[in-house]
């Protein structure tokens, strides 16, 4: 199945979308609709859809501002809008595809055919990567964050902390740097390794040799290295404490 949402000023341009995506795209879904590009992006930190469909002239601002609140999320987008002068910076935002209205169905077809294939290519690959992680000899060193263009490679020893943001997760990393990644705390719960990492609430996985300070008052209080203060949660505080004095460093 694949997950759309539609992001368009135009009432009646979404209505008419969402029936060409219902009644002859097979497979397809939509999700959620936006009007602007505050609600756009509010959708987006609420939901992870295989493709965002998206106007450009908006009342307050454009679809790419949009675009730029994600910077380093690869988003799917198919472009639609009723002028021709936007597709050369359609193409430098890395859209999938650039449709005019009124949308023909069958380029509609086409395009959302080249995103279904894409993905089947991706998971693939990635399919190879996890394969290939399970079967590692060595202790995991680093990670590859998926960006709009390029992956990032970045070294375990160098992110500071991962917070839940919506849909998607903020890391952050020394040099005053951060990536937002599709994908969620769990999953980077689950990869990381537990020697070093530590989820000290439902939004916070942290680095534990990034801790500065520990303060185990009443409510449990961790300061890390990039100067950020957050809160433990009640029940994890006992385990976070246990593991300080294992570590020694605080």
């Amino acid at each position: 199945m694949i997950t759309t949402v539609i992001i368009d000023n135009e009432s009646q341009s979404r209505k008419l979308l969402r029936k060409m995506l219902v009644d002859s795209c097979d497979e397809v879904i939509v999700i959620g609709e936006a009007k602007d590009v505050k609600s756009g992006i509010e959708l987006l930190q609420r939901v992870k859809p295989d493709i965002v469909f998206l106007d450009i002239e908006m009342p307050d601002g454009d679809g790419f501002d949009i675009l730029n609140a994600f910077n380093n999320v690869r988003l799917n987008t198919i472009v639609v809008t009723g002028y021709d002068h936007y597709a050369f910076k359609a193409i430098k935002y890395a859209a999938q595809d650039y449709l005019l209205k009124p949308v023909d169905l069958r380029e509609l077809q086409i395009a959302i055919n080249k995103i279904k294939k894409s993905r089947v290519e991706e998971r693939n690959r990635l399919g190879m990567l996890d394969v290939n992680y399970k079967n590692r000899t060595e202790p995991l060193r680093k990670i590859v964050l998926p960006g709009r263009e390029n992956h990032v490679v970045v070294e375990l020893e160098r992110i500071i902390r991962i917070e839940a943001n919506g849909s998607y997760v903020m890391i952050y990393i020394e040099g005053h740097k951060s990536h937002l990644v599709v994908n969620s705390l769990s999953y980077y719960e689950e990869l990381l390794p537990a020697n070093n990492f530590f989820r000290i609430h439902k939004s916070h996985l942290i680095n534990v040799h990034k801790i500065e300070r520990f303060a185990p008052g009443r409510i449990g209080k961790v300061f890390l290295k990039d100067g950020s203060e957050l809160d433990i949660a009640a029940r994890r505080k006992t385990a976070f404490s246990q593991l300080i004095k294992q570590l020694g460093n605080v």
